[in-house]
């Protein structure tokens, strides 16, 4: 692992790996969804997850060993994808869900797809009880 500075307004943050620095920048580009248009959010994460893609891409060229170099593609092209979807998003709430699925995915704590619910009459419904689970709002 490589330890990986950041450069913000002149203020150099140290982190011990690329997924703390990639995660801090994720958060900065996200900060004030409270008051920014959707339009705006999607604009500055678009260009942010470029900028990943391009750190990404310089981490893979100094990487030595074979399976970090597999790791970081695939977080790279994970990243691409997540993008694509986050751009299709139509409202501000389903795209933030999204964003904080793309942090976890980032940090390797990503929800496990193919999971769906079920009854004992081996009935498939349609939906990932993991992530209803995680988003449901308790009262």
């Amino acid at each position: 692992m490589l330890r990986t500075f950041v450069n913000v307004n002149n203020h150099t943050f140290d982190f011990f790996d690329y997924k703390e620095a990639i995660t801090y920048i994720m958060s900065l580009t996200i900060s004030h969804h409270k008051y920014a248009m959707l339009s705006t959010l999607k604009e500055n994460i678009y260009e942010t997850c470029n900028l990943i893609s391009e750190l990404l891409d310089i981490l893979h060229e100094k990487a030595d060993d074979k399976s970090e170099k597999m790791h970081l593609k695939r977080l790279n092209t994970k990243i691409f994808k997540s993008k694509e979807f986050l751009m299709r998003q139509k409202d501000k709430d389903s795209f933030l869900l999204s964003w904080g699925d793309l942090m976890m995915l980032i940090e390797d704590k990503g929800l496990f797809h193919g999971y769906g619910f079920g009854n004992k009459y081996k009935d498939n419904i349609k939906g990932n009880s993991e992530k209803i689970s995680v988003t449901r709002t308790v009262y």
